[in-house]
């Protein structure tokens, strides 16, 4: 449900199976209200919610459009804008709570010294980004090579979109600079509330935005291979510190509280990926449970006790507090209907002839 899924990134501070909650947030006061960003494949929304989890309507959206796979960070900043004013002002300061969910594997390269995107490396790498196919003058290849002799077996770093891949093809392009900074999408959103001091001057990650990254989600933190040996030569400096989803990043900045009258108290917390924020949006709670998301993309998730791993089948499994949420995910999602001339009117026209109860 695209409107829902903004609503479920501060879930990540509510549901039972995701406990023990970062021992910093204190239970959210009767009254306040927990504020999701979800920054998806199709546009970006947001939602409150209440304590109880109740979703608080309306909700608000803005669309890409032409932009669906093309984005700066510079986009990013406008839709959290606009976004954010079209909230009323006594509900942005009841928000006592924000969390930002971003497409998986969308990353840019941020100057450590300033917070800015580097221009010079060019647009932000998004989740269908191939390093194979659309990194320049081999350097996909040679990103590639890397990873197939030091990642293990396997391992979700080894597709040309991960995260990984995407970094050491900038990398390739040209050697990663001392104040270059590895910033996902979810990362850099939450950096634009949150103040350098509580964020530690460094932009911060979750676990599940993390993994494309080469993050271990078992240990809990970044393996030998990624931080040792050929690749952590390449990488040393430059990764973000990791946290649980929603454990606390840090307080808005006075900048943030004054541009939209948060208040000084509201606490950014990490956040989540796009299709993960689906599912939790779906009410799922039970082990064995599954949700297949239908958006620009397909996605299929399950919840399990145990994680299973298959890169060359493209199944992955992410960490969900004492539980594995384990899936994929294919392009032959609804974008696959505009790049075949649909309309949006023609589009919404054919959705409301379908019947759900219908036997497949």
């Amino acid at each position: 449900q695209p409107s829902s899924v903004a609503a479920s990134a501060p879930l990540l501070l509510l549901l039972p199976w995701l406990r023990p909650l970062d021992a910093a947030l204190a239970p959210m006061a009767k009254g306040k209200t927990a504020l999701g960003f979800d920054f998806g494949t199709s546009g970006a929304r947001c939602a409150l919610i209440a304590p109880d989890g109740k979703l608080l309507c309306p909700q608000w959206e803005v669309k890409w459009g032409a932009k669906e796979r093309v984005q700066s960070a510079a986009d990013w900043n406008a839709a959290l804008d606009e976004l954010m004013t079209g909230i009323p002002d006594d509900a942005r300061r009841d928000i006592s709570r924000i969390a930002v969910s971003g497409t998986s594997s969308t990353v840019l390269l941020c100057d450590a010294r300033t917070g800015l995107p580097v221009e010079d490396r060019g647009l932000p790498r998004m989740y269908d980004f191939s390093v194979t196919k659309q990194a320049p003058n081999g350097c996909g290849s040679r990103a590639m090579d890397l990873i197939s002799s030091h990642a293990p077996p396997a391992h979700v770093v080894r597709a040309p979109t991960s995260t990984l891949a995407k970094v050491l093809a900038w990398d390739a392009e040209r050697p990663l600079e001392e104040n270059e900074r590895i910033v996902h999408q979810a990362d850099y959103i939450a950096a634009q509330l949150c103040s350098a001091e509580a964020a530690e001057s460094a932009f911060v990650s979750d676990w599940h935005n993390a993994l494309k990254l080469g993050f271990d989600v078992q240990t809990l933190e970044y393996p030998e291979w990624l931080v040792g040996g050929p690749i952590g030569d390449k990488l040393r400096g430059k990764l973000p510190r990791v946290i649980r989803p929603g454990g606390a990043i840090g307080c808005v900045s006075a900048a943030a509280a004054e541009r939209w009258g948060l208040a000084a108290e509201c606490v950014v917390t990490a956040g989540s990926t796009d299709s993960i924020s689906a599912f939790l949006a779906s009410g799922v709670s039970e082990v064995g449970d599954a949700v297949t998301s239908l958006g620009s993309t397909l996605a299929i998730k399950m919840l399990s006790e145990v994680p299973v791993t298959d890169a060359a089948r493209g199944v992955y499994s992410h960490r969900l507090g004492q539980l594995w949420l384990v899936g994929g995910a294919s392009n032959v999602g609804c974008a696959v209907l505009r790049e075949q001339g649909f309309s949006a009117d023609e589009l919404k026209e054919l959705s409301l002839q379908i019947d759900v109860n219908a036997e497949p």
